[in-house]
Order: C-alpha cells, then sequence, then structure tokens
C-alpha cells in the first residue's frame, strides 16, 4: 500500500460523532446486568448500538495514528496509568452491588479492556506498519483468533487481535493512495442512496436476531468458535463486514463542521472512566435484569442512567481527568 502525504484540516465529523459514541457505550453499559438474556429487545439495542460503536472508536484513533514518535512517558500517562487506576477501583466498586461478581486480575474489569487495547495498539504500530499487506493480515488474524480457547477475554487478548483492524482501517483510510476515494465519500453527507442500504443491514439482522438473539452479544469478540466452528467463522466474517458498512455510514450521518455538541467531543474520556459510578449500581440496585422489568421501568433503566452521566462531560471534570492523566 502507497502512504501519501496529505494536508491535514480539522475533521469535525470526529468530534461529533464521538459524542454519539460515548453514549452509545453508556446505553450498552445499562443493561450489563442483563448480557446474555434471550429478551429480543436486549438483544436488538445490544446490536445496533455496539455492532459500530467500538469498531468506529479504534478506527477514530487509527485515523489519528502516528507511525514515529512515539513518546512513551506520555502515552503511559495519558491510558496506562487511568487504566490501572480504574481497573482496580472498578474491581472493588462493581463488588459493591454486583453479588455474583468475581474479582479476576486476568480479565479488565468495567469497561476498562479498550484503554490496555488501545494502548498496546499504539505502542506495537510502529512495527505493525512496517508488515507489507498489515491490514489484511490483521483480518486473517482476528478470523484465525476465534480457533484458540485460550483467546479469550483474558487480558483482552481476543480483543486485541480482533478490533486491530478497525484501528489499521483508521490509518489508512487516512493515508493511504488506495483509499482516497472512500477518505472522499466518508464525509460526503448522508442521503437516500445511503439510507437505503443501511435500511438492508438493519432488516437483515433485525430477522437474524429474531431467531438467534443470542448472536448480539458475539459482538463483544471476546468468544472462541466452539463446537461449531464453521458457522461461526462466517457470523464473524459477517459481523466484521457489517460493523465496516454501519460505522461507514453513521460516521456520514454527522456534519463536518461545528455544532452545539463539538465541543464535547475532546471530552469523552472522563465520560467512559466514570460512568460506571451511576451505571453500576443502576443496573444491579435499582433496577432488576430488562426481562423482568415492566415497560416503563425498562425505559427508565436505559434513559435515567444515560441522562445522569452526561455531566461528565462538563469542562470542570474534563479539566480534571487531563490534568490528572
Amino acid at each position: 500500500m502507497e502512504v501519501v502525504e496529505t494536508k491535514k484540516e480539522r475533521i469535525y465529523t470526529f468530534d461529533n460523532v464521538k459524542v454519539w459514541l460515548m453514549i452509545m457505550v453508556v446505553l450498552g453499559h445499562t443493561l450489563i446486568a442483563s448480557y446474555g438474556s434471550s429478551n429480543t429487545i436486549v438483544s436488538y439495542l445490544w446490536f445496533f448500538r455496539g455492532i459500530y460503536t467500538m469498531p468506529l472508536f479504534f478506527f477514530i484513533s487509527g485515523f489519528f495514528a502516528k507511525p514515529t514518535g512515539i513518546n512513551l512517558k506520555k502515552l503511559c500517562k495519558s491510558v496506562l496509568l487511568p487504566f490501572i487506576i480504574f481497573d482496580i477501583f472498578y474491581i472493588f466498586y462493581e463488588s459493591l452491588f454486583n453479588g455474583n461478581y468475581t474479582a479476576n486480575w486476568t480479565v479488565p474489569s468495567f469497561a476498562m479492556w479498550f484503554l490496555i487495547v488501545l494502548f498496546i495498539y499504539r505502542l506495537i504500530f510502529p512495527l505493525i506498519i512496517k508488515v507489507k499487506y498489515a491490514l489484511p493480515f490483521s483480518i486473517l488474524i482476528a478470523l484465525v483468533a476465534g480457533f484458540f480457547p485460550f483467546v479469550n477475554a483474558r487480558f483482552a487478548l481476543s480483543r486485541v487481535f480482533c478490533f486491530l483492524p478497525f484501528f489499521l482501517l483508521g490509518y489508512y483510510v487516512n493515508n493511504d493512495a488506495f483509499f482516497s476515494k472512500i477518505r472522499k465519500k466518508l464525509f460526503e453527507p448522508f442521503n437516500l442512496r445511503d439510507a437505503v442500504p443501511l435500511l438492508c443491514i438493519v432488516l437483515f439482522w433485525g430477522f437474524v436476531l429474531y431467531f438467534r438473539p443470542n448472536w448480539a452479544f458475539l459482538t463483544t469478540f471476546t468468544q472462541c468458535y466452539g463446537e461449531n466452528w464453521g458457522g461461526q467463522l462466517l457470523v464473524r466474517i459477517s459481523l466484521y463486514a457489517t460493523a465496516v458498512l454501519v460505522g461507514y455510514y453513521v460516521l456520514k450521518m454527522f456534519p463536518n463542521r461545528k455544532t452545539f455538541y463539538t465541543k464535547y467531543g475532546g471530552r469523552t474520556m472522563g465520560v467512559y472512566l466514570l460512568h460506571g459510578l451511576v451505571v453500576l449500581p443502576s443496573a444491579y440496585m435499582i433496577f432488576r435484569p430488562f426481562e423482568y422489568e415492566s415497560n416503563i421501568h425498562r425505559i427508565l433503566m436505559i434513559v435515567l442512567p444515560v441522562l445522569i452521566s452526561l455531566i461528565f462531560f462538563a469542562r470542570p471534570i474534563d479539566n480534571l481527568i487531563k490534568k490528572i492523566f
């Protein structure tokens, strides 16, 4: 792949979409006590916000990745240090509300896996990018990883392999001549020609999840294929294709200009680190699992934690997080 130098301008699309993605992260975690549920509504909510949320976060991180000049001290302070502090914190905090929680020091605690995976990517990126055909090779590794049972949630190993293609895709879309047309279309306004295929994808997966609701949770990429490796391999391939396409259309929905919420795009770290303070007691103490609640309580168990967590976008909190890390 031929890497080209281009003039970099502020891309407000990413600031705008990151606000939405962070809200989707909070929304997904409001259902943490209902994970694995066969309830179709839970499956729909999890899948149609989860299939693109973390892939897009990694895509955006890769888009701005630099293959040289890594500041290890800054990387450790801004990514590794908050991971260590909040990983330990949430081990104890979740145990206060979740009676079934068992601390496992080999598995990152509540939501913290993203930071350690991002740290690994940024640390080894200068080496990865030297590999010829790094992107297709990373896809192959992500697919093959499902055949090995030890590649699972422990040490976030499965996620390290399975989200790497999205990180690399972001880098190549920004820097490689091969993706120049895609890069141009990515920041064009969303239109009817985009709505039709997106609607088809939603209808297709809505039909699939009606019969296989548990497939929605495969978007976490923490499980191996198991005995039905052929079918699960095809499912993972389908999930990758869906994540790329839906992520593409979601990005196009957000304008590449300043809006009233653009400024919050740079304040997502505080929300990410702190939203568990609200979500965990809500999920495990205030509300019961989704399938046992009434419809009005189902709405409240999703809406209230999300609205309360919005306070973590506030400038004082953002300033405090940036000052510490």
